[in-house]
């Protein structure tokens, strides 16, 4: 018969390795956001056809790119509910219609 300690030896033998692959799983599903989100906003960022102080509409409101980050873009807003900063995870650019103002219309 087994002694308790060569019981426990023997468990956690069996378990450290299936934590580490549980641990090494999701730290990569971690890293693959983050690096996803990286890149969406260095294309975003690099993009020449939008830079930080541009005027745009966004989803119909009239909003100016405040600041382009990593990993969040920030679009000040003035709709109906007033004037607000929207912030914008760069991973949901793409989900967004931005259209880029280029010349206002005369009153």
């Amino acid at each position: 018969m087994q002694s308790l300690d060569q019981i426990s030896l023997d468990l956690t033998t069996a378990l450290v390795p299936l934590m580490a692959i549980f641990l090494s799983l999701g730290l990569g599903f971690l890293l693959k956001d983050l690096l996803a989100n990286f890149i969406n906003g260095l294309k975003f960022k690099l993009d020449p056809s939008f830079n930080e102080g541009d005027k745009c509409i966004i989803d119909g409101d009239k909003s100016v790119i405040v600041k382009i980050g990593l990993y969040e873009t920030v679009f000040s807003i003035s709709n109906g509910r007033g004037h607000v900063w929207r912030y914008v995870p760069n991973e949901r650019i793409k989900f967004l219609k931005i259209e880029k103002v280029i010349e206002e219309p005369k009153e």
